[in-house]
């Protein structure tokens, strides 16, 4: 058998270093689309906020009336309170009973409590 003879053109091998560079990607586009998203989570975090502001305000608003009855009530309350306290101190003994049971249940009456409130 022969051996072929085999010829190589050395002008069309190309070396890796001699391959044409990639262009290098800028870092612009990913820079700049983290940063819009960063804005558009702030955004939307920032209206948010200011909705349940408004929501707490609203809430608080609508209980300032419940708010203000109570006060009411609690100061009649520790007037009925007072009085019964003073009557019990007089000698009376159905208001002795009553504050007995009172302290039986850990109620302590204020006896100098101011007398009812001069709204109603």
């Amino acid at each position: 058998m022969s051996a072929i003879p085999i010829t190589i053109d050395t002008e069309q091998i190309v070396s890796t270093t001699d391959a044409p560079k990639t262009k290098a990607h800028s870092p612009f586009f990913p820079v700049l689309l983290a940063l819009v998203s960063l804005l558009l989570s702030s955004g939307f975090q920032t209206i948010h906020l200011f909705e349940e502001g408004a929501n707490l305000r609203s809430l608080r608003a609508s209980q300032e009336n419940v708010f203000e009855n109570a006060q009411k009530m609690r100061a009649q309350l520790d007037a009925i309170a007072s009085g019964t306290a003073r009557l019990a101190a007089a000698g009376n003994p159905r208001a002795k009973q009553v504050v007995d049971a009172l302290r039986a249940r850990g109620i302590t009456i204020k006896p100098n409590a101011p007398g009812r409130p001069s709204g109603d």
